[in-house]
């Protein structure tokens, strides 16, 4: 008798035969009011490739404009990209999805960039919709598809709020798994200066209230954002100010971020093949899940990424305190 394990091995990018490390973070909406300008487009891209980011994740097909395909082209991003949730359960619905779906394959299977096709996000669409987008994916191109954004050869489901970055490197902020993984991060208050467009011009913005919560700080959704707050005056002390907050935030916030990627350095190829924030381009003024502001000011978060994506960099361990050089 000997034991087996099942687990699917994760996901493996590879370009020109060459292995890839997938960096990145998932892409909701590019716009709230969907009206991002071509040069923002270029701008917030080029913005992932100074991370260090090597892929953006089109979460449920969000952008589906020629600019962010060319501008990942451009800056050498790669792209993971899904089909939308919205093919529901009526049947009469699928031709017309189908339809849709086709041609959104045949019109952007051009682009270098693209590297994989997802049927849904965190599940598998009916069989006769995944059956044919695969034929759709399979036939008209060399990428794979697969049907579901967090299983198999995916893993996923955040933490989406702070944890201590040493649970990333013990495993413990992913109940064990590594892999690729699809969605993680954590809530970012801004730099003082974009914090103040958030709140509007007649709110000091300190202590926390109404802005705040109108922009994602919802203490009962996945963010969690007092385990946030919670760890900056923990390790900072309490502030007094929407500036001083907004400074000692800004330490968390790299802290989190070059933990997240450095954590999964320390694992390279022993199963752990890519890590994707979630997010990395935020839509409007938030306080949690972006690397750089709205106003595209950047943020410890920012400089966190770029640091743990550093092609060679010295990293410490927060789990056993080891040292080493990926």
């Amino acid at each position: 008798v000997s034991s087996v394990d099942n687990t699917p091995n994760p996901l493996t990018i590879l370009v020109n035969g060459v292995k890839i490390f997938c960096r990145g973070g998932s892409w909701g909406w590019d716009e709230l009011l969907r009206r991002m300008p071509d040069s923002r487009t270029d701008a917030v891209v080029a913005m992932h490739r100074d991370m260090n980011f090597n892929m953006i994740r089109n979460w449920i097909g969000s952008s589906y404009r020629e600019e962010l395909f060319a501008a990942a082209d451009q800056y050498g991003i790669l792209v993971w990209n899904e089909f939308w949730d919205g093919f529901g359960s009526d049947p009469a619905n699928h031709d017309i999805f189908l339809a849709q779906a086709e041609d959104t394959v045949l019109r952007y299977r051009y682009h270098p960039c693209l590297v994989i096709w997802f049927g849904c996000n965190e599940g598998s669409p009916p069989d006769a919709i995944n059956t044919a987008l695969n034929q759709f994916v399979t036939s008209n191109s060399d990428l794979l598809y697969q049907p579901d954004s967090n299983a198999g050869v995916i893993t996923g489901d955040g933490p989406y709020y702070w944890v201590d970055p040493a649970q990333y490197f013990t495993g413990q902020a992913t109940g064990g798994s590594i892999g690729f993984h699809s969605e993680i991060g954590i809530p970012t208050v801004s730099v003082v200066e974009s914090m103040r467009n958030l709140v509007g011009p007649n709110d000091p913005g300190w202590p926390i209230d109404a802005p705040w919560f109108m922009h994602d700080w919802s203490s009962q959704g996945n963010q969690a954002p007092q385990t946030y707050l919670a760890a900056i005056n923990a390790r900072l002390g309490a502030s007094s100010s929407l500036e001083e907050f907004c400074r000692k935030a800004q330490f968390v916030n790299y802290e989190s971020m070059r933990a997240i990627f450095e954590a999964w350095n320390a694992k390279l190829w022993n199963n752990a093949s890519g890590v994707l924030l979630w997010m990395s381009n935020p839509a409007w003024h938030s306080t949690v899940w972006q690397t750089y502001d709205y106003d595209l000011d950047v943020n410890g978060s920012y400089y966190g990424s770029r640091k743990g994506c550093e092609p060679q960099h010295i990293q410490e361990s927060y789990g056993d305190g080891i040292h080493g050089r990926q």
